[in-house]
């Protein structure tokens, strides 16, 4: 039931955002000396009202700092989201798709319009807890779900003993509109000493549902949890 995502694949993402980080840089310091070396006096007399104003609040001052004005004008609005490219504090009103880079805990963090994920570790528990199946040889839901996403989870086995036989059915529904069909199944008995199952990051588009069938011995509890890699 194919690996989440690792260390070395973090570091590449990781290095991909800096990479960009360097470019908006670059493409900063194009734009800045570009606004530096604009003449007023180029701009005929009439055909563009307030260009003296205009010039105060994108021309660089003297000591290098960019004065470009109150939050009223939109290039001051445009620019502060390029100085405030990966902000290190989140706003205090964060819209969907907004980000910051948690300094405490190392962490680039994502508002997905109601809270905000970790993009750095790219991992959103959804469900954890203990199921018990109602009885034997029924097969019970664990976890369900319609979003798209990537997925993982375990489901840990420790409690099997002797005699218990437990089957786990992982189903994905490939097309709009369709039905469940069986991706993966692990079936096992008696005591374990690999406790945890790893249900492995799978790409869902349409839906996906992870069983428990215990089908032999006395009812057990199994752990779960269930996380989305990445949205």
């Amino acid at each position: 039931m194919v690996s989440g995502l690792s260390s070395l694949d973090k570091i590449r993402i990781l290095k991909k955002i800096l990479k960009e980080a360097e470019n908006i840089a670059l493409w900063q310091q194009e734009i800045y000396t570009s606004i530096h070396n604009f003449d007023a006096s180029w701009i005929v007399k009439g055909i563009l009202s307030g260009v003296e104003s205009i010039a105060q609040h994108l021309i660089p001052n003297e000591d290098n700092t960019y004065d470009i004005g109150s939050e009223t004008y939109a290039w001051r609005r445009i620019f502060g989201y390029v100085y405030r490219f990966i902000p290190t504090s989140p706003p205090p009103s964060p819209s969907k798709g907004d980000v910051y880079f948690d300094i405490a805990w190392g962490t680039l963090r994502f508002y997905d319009g109601s809270k905000w994920v970790d993009l750095m570790a790219s991992v959103e528990i959804l469900a954890e807890g203990t199921h018990t199946p109602s009885a034997l040889g029924t097969e019970e839901t664990v976890y369900e779900t319609t979003e798209k996403g990537k997925y993982a989870g375990y489901i840990s086995v420790k409690n099997l003993q002797s005699g218990d036989s437990v089957t786990i059915n992982l189903y994905l529904i490939l097309t709009s509109g369709g039905s469940y069909e069986l991706y993966d199944t692990v079936s096992l008995s008696g005591a374990q000493t690999r406790t945890v199952v790893p249900l492995y990051e799978i790409p869902v588009s349409y839906g996906m549902k992870i069983t428990i069938n215990q089908t032999a011995g006395t009812i057990r509890s199994y752990d779960y949890v269930i996380f989305r890699v990445q949205r």
